[in-house]
């Protein structure tokens, strides 16, 4: 009995569609697309997951100009009555050590011990970005404590002021962040210094020997807000409408990818005198289309009457055969492939104004703006440089990636700049990973738009649009020499394209002379038969 040939016997049909549906490319990009999530969460979290742990990062200048207790006449009972309450310290001295030996606020402390110190120093140094918060402790600190006292009755009384001052256009939400907490700090030294002085041993004579106003409120809070914030919508819009750039300049770097592939790959061919150049000699056949009849004929000798059937073809009428980028003898293409190159980017940089232009008049139309730093126009043109570096960064992403698979990197991206360059809640206040954002456009497009708005950080201006240029020109330069290597192979493509026409032309053309041909010389030995 002859047994069946294992190769001749069916197939068995497969159980599950999964096999034949899941190979190793599909499981590993869907692999990698679900970390997605996890790195979306993790970056958005993570950063504001617990700012008030990273205190410790932040850095406030105490500064102490109090010039202590002048005890030279004064008289015996209340030096003695100062001494006892105060140990002989000077009240900067004593609160400055209050305010850093707290663990309830380790902020990280700039402290500075001189009495020549000014208040417009310390203004300065915020206004120039030293510092973002300060404390001064005034030169008259002692001075004011000791007017609490009955026996000093001939001096107006003066109550303890501390000054605070901070940059709010800076950063809103740091500054938020950690004002509430320096000022529940001074009230608790003021509260605590009253329930000291009224709990020791002689308590009955400190509260007899002081004014009763003192008791009110022994320790105030003065404070000073730096360019401040009135709108909170436009702290929004400080670091929105950056965004909001980078996610038009991805549409414009596609949509200019995508609807311009092939266009304009324009030959002409110029005439030997006068230069002009026919319109019926100009090719602009877009390389991103099918194939045309002429490129799917082929030379096989058997065609019929039907594909011969039209108008013949004329020698006059053939497409010249071209052989390089710079055209075949006196053809040439119309334009250079650099200015191809550049008519690209001046679309995309007139679609980035346009969008600009909207995004910036949105706050504009709100009304009761702030524009501190500069006038707003400024901020239209500002915009638009931002988005032209974000134009050319993601047409450089797009480069590498390719179309269809640059859009999750540059999404990613965004992401990352967001949250990593100090746009929603300063890096001072998120792990150390964060800080990466200070090298990137974003954070300095941002605090650009700042000043701008605010007049936050006047000197770091020209840092800003220095980084923003120098990453514009990293990516232009490898960008525009993609972009015109991407032309030369376009247009190679096309001359092949062209080449082959005229080839099948010139076939064609052979054909139809040699069918001719043989038809006359049938025709004449009809003729002579007949005869």
């Amino acid at each position: 009995m002859a047994t069946a040939d294992p190769a001749s016997s069916p197939r068995p049909l497969p159980r599950s569609i999964f096999p034949s549906l899941l190979n190793r490319r599909a499981v590993v990009a869907l692999v990698v697309v679900s970390l997605v999530p996890f790195i979306y969460m993790w970056l958005y979290i993570g950063a504001f997951w617990n700012p008030s742990r990273y205190f410790s990062n932040v850095q406030v200048a105490l500064i102490n100009a109090d010039a202590g207790f002048d005890f030279a006449g004064m008289p015996a009972p209340l030096q003695a009555a100062i001494r006892q309450t105060t140990g002989g310290q000077s009240m900067g001295t004593t609160i400055a050590g209050q305010l850093t030996g707290q663990n309830q606020a380790a902020f990280d402390w700039q402290v500075v011990d001189d009495p020549a110190y000014t208040y417009d120093m310390l203004h300065e140094k915020i206004a120039h970005g030293t510092y973002q918060f300060g404390l001064y402790l005034p030169r008259n600190l002692s001075a004011s404590y000791v007017t609490a006292f009955s026996a000093s009755n001939q001096t107006a009384y003066h109550p303890m002021v501390i000054h605070y001052a901070y940059d709010q256009g800076r950063d809103y939400t740091t500054a938020s962040f950690v004002t509430a907490p320096i000022t529940r700090l001074v009230s608790a030294i003021s509260q605590g210094m009253a329930r000291k002085m009224l709990s020791g041993p002689n308590a009955v004579q400190t509260r007899d020997a002081m004014l009763p106003a003192f008791w009110i409120e022994p320790l105030g809070l003065a404070v000073d807000v730096m360019f401040p914030v009135k709108l909170y919508g436009q702290n929004t819009a400080s670091y929105l409408s950056v965004m909001v750039m980078y996610v038009a300049s991805i549409a414009i770097v596609t949509i200019t990818r995508r609807f311009i592939v092939g266009d304009p790959v324009v030959f002409g061919y110029v005439a030997e005198q006068g230069g002009e150049v026919p319109l019926k000699q100009v090719e602009t056949r877009d390389i991103g289309t099918g194939p045309t009849e002429s490129d799917t004929d082929t030379d096989d000798d058997d065609d019929d009457d039907d594909e011969d059937s039209g108008a013949d073809v004329q020698p006059s009428t053939l497409s010249p055969p071209l052989t390089d980028g710079n055209g075949d003898g006196k053809a040439r293409p119309v334009f250079s492939i650099f200015r191809i190159v550049m008519a690209k980017y001046l679309i995309m940089l007139a679609a980035i104004f346009l969008c600009a232009l909207l995004t910036w008049l949105v706050p504009l139309a709100l009304g009761s703006n702030q524009y501190v730093g500069a006038s707003p126009a400024a901020s239209l043109f500002y915009l638009v440089f931002v988005g032209f570096c974000f134009l050319n960064m993601l047409n450089l992403l797009c480069n590498l990636f390719g179309l269809d698979g640059f859009s999750l990197p540059a999404a990613l991206f965004m992401i990352f700049m967001m949250t990593t360059g100090g746009a929603m809640l300063g890096d001072t206040l998120s792990p150390g990973f964060f800080r990466i954002g200070r090298g990137l456009p974003f954070h300095y497009a941002v605090q650009g738009l700042r000043f701008i708005y605010f007049g936050s950080l006047r000197q770091q201006m020209g840092l800003c649009c220095g980084v923003i240029i120098a990453w514009t020109a990293a990516a232009l330069i490898p960008g525009v020499w993609a972009a015109v290597r991407a032309e030369r192979i376009r247009r190679g493509q096309h001359i092949v394209r062209a080449t082959k026409r005229h080839r099948l032309q010139m076939r064609r053309l052979r054909r139809k002379k040699t069918k001719k041909a043989i038809e006359q010389v049938e025709e004449a030995q009809q003729t002579e038969q007949h005869v």
